[in-house]
């Protein structure tokens, strides 16, 4: 039976699935869309329950298209980074994922750049503070929705979110990790100047690994619900960015 490896991209709009086989060549495609929301002027939201459903709509229809034909060796998720979604002890969000095209936490960016934090993100992240992306989203939510900060257990990307639910494993790579400017780019770890400065802690956020790392095994339950076999092997992606630079070929600098 032919070995083929199963690529999802979790993006801002729709959930991808494409199967190649071990020469890159695609066989098989999918798309299930979901809704990004602006309940208020400035405001992107995405419901991550919404989005696990349209995951598991993927899954399903890959594994009803190769059942029989292919064994999935692997499975691994390039997913929108710089979108942040605080949860529980359980992994259930406490609110809907807050996207990078949000623009809520832009006084808070302002606040930054006036009092010198911005060069102080910049130096440590290699990143500039941009109102949409995590680092002042969280202290968006600890200033304006305590409420839901004092119950998060973790804050969390797309990728590792998903990847939580496929495998029990809350796992991102260091792209992921990056665009949420709470990464120290010179020791390739979380900052917990950075996550102070924010208003939470280092371990609140998701384990870090290499891109390529396997996870683990799907959940027994999920992979009742999609009809994937359940020795599937579930792998750390990275960035969907990232990720097309890769498969483009574009991996130096001035390409």
């Amino acid at each position: 039976m032919q070995a083929v490896i199963l690529g999802v991209d979790a993006g801002t709009s729709a959930m991808k699935g494409v199967v190649y086989d071990r020469h890159g060549a695609e066989l098989f495609s999918t798309t299930q869309s979901y809704r990004l929301t602006m309940p208020q002027p400035g405001w992107a939201e995405l419901d991550m329950d919404e989005v696990w459903r349209a995951l598991l709509q993927v899954l399903r229809a890959v594994a009803v298209a190769t059942a029989g034909q292919t064994h999935i060796a692997a499975l691994a998720l390039a997913a929108q980074a710089g979108s942040v979604v605080p949860v529980d002890a359980a992994g259930a969000p406490l609110a809907p994922m807050i996207t990078w095209l949000d623009r809520r936490a832009e006084p808070i960016v302002a606040d930054w750049q006036a009092d010198g934090a911005a060069a102080r993100i910049r130096a440590i992240s290699g990143w500039h503070p941009y109102p949409g992306l995590p680092i002042a989203t969280i202290a968006w939510l600890v200033r304006h929705a305590p409420q839901v900060a004092h119950l998060t257990h973790r804050y969390l990307g797309a990728h590792e979110f998903l990847v939580q639910r496929l495998t029990g494993r809350c796992v991102t790579d260091l792209s992921e990790g990056a665009e949420m400017l709470l990464l120290d780019h010179a020791t390739g770890a979380w900052s917990a100047e950075l996550c102070a400065l924010a208003g939470m802690r280092t371990d609140q956020l998701a384990e870090l690994a290499p891109a390529g790392t396997v996870v683990g095994s799907l959940l027994p339950a999920v992979a009742a619900m999609t009809g994937l076999p359940p020795d599937l092997r579930v792998v750390v992606g990275g960035h969907d960015q990232c990720c097309a630079a890769l498969g483009m070929g574009v991996t130096a600098p001035g390409e």
